[in-house]
C-alpha cells in the first residue's frame, strides 16, 4: 500500500510552503472528513496513508494497485445498470446538498492566496523545500 500526500495533491501540504490550501482543500475536505480533522490535516500538512484516508472517509475503499481497474469498472457497471436520469438527478442533488456558495469561497481564497504569496514566510517555504531543509517562518 502506497503512502498518499496531500501535499502531492495541493491540498494539505501547502501550509508547509507559506501558503493556505486552495477551495478543495478547504471546503470539500472538511466536508468529507469534518472540520476538526480538516483542521489538523491542514494545520499540520499531516501525510497519511491510504487505510488512514479509508478510515476518516477521504477514500471509499482501498485496492492493491493490481486491483484499481477491475475494482473501479465493477463500480461503473453497477452504477451503469441503475436509470441514467435517476442517477443523474441523484448526482445533482448531491451537489445542491452539500455545496457552499463556491463563487464566493473561491474569490476569497485567490485574494488571501494572492497575499500569501507576497510573503516571507512563503519564499522561506518554497526555498526550504528546495534545499530540501527544514523551514524558519518568520511571520511574515
Amino acid at each position: 500500500m502506497q503512502d498518499i500526500s496531500y501535499q502531492e495533491v495541493g491540498h494539505v501540504g501547502v501550509i508547509k510552503r507559506g501558503l493556505c490550501s486552495d477551495v478543495a482543500g478547504l471546503g470539500r475536505l472538511a466536508q468529507i472528513v469534518g472540520r476538526e480533522l480538516a483542521a489538523e490535516l491542514l494545520f499540520t500538512g499531516e501525510m497519511i496513508d491510504a487505510e488512514r484516508a479509508r478510515q476518516i472517509g477521504l477514500v471509499s475503499r482501498v485496492v492493491d494497485d493490481e486491483q484499481v481497474m477491475p475494482v473501479a469498472l465493477e463500480l461503473a457497471e453497477k452504477i451503469a445498470a441503475n436509470p441514467p436520469l435517476a442517477v443523474t438527478a441523484t448526482k445533482r442533488g448531491l451537489r445542491l446538498a452539500l455545496d457552499p456558495d463556491w463563487n464566493e469561497f473561491g474569490r476569497w481564497v485567490t485574494a488571501t492566496q494572492t497575499s500569501l504569496f507576497t510573503t516571507e514566510d512563503h519564499r522561506e517555504g518554497v526555498r526550504s523545500f528546495l534545499e530540501k531543509r527544514e523551514p524558519r517562518y518568520v511571520g511574515r
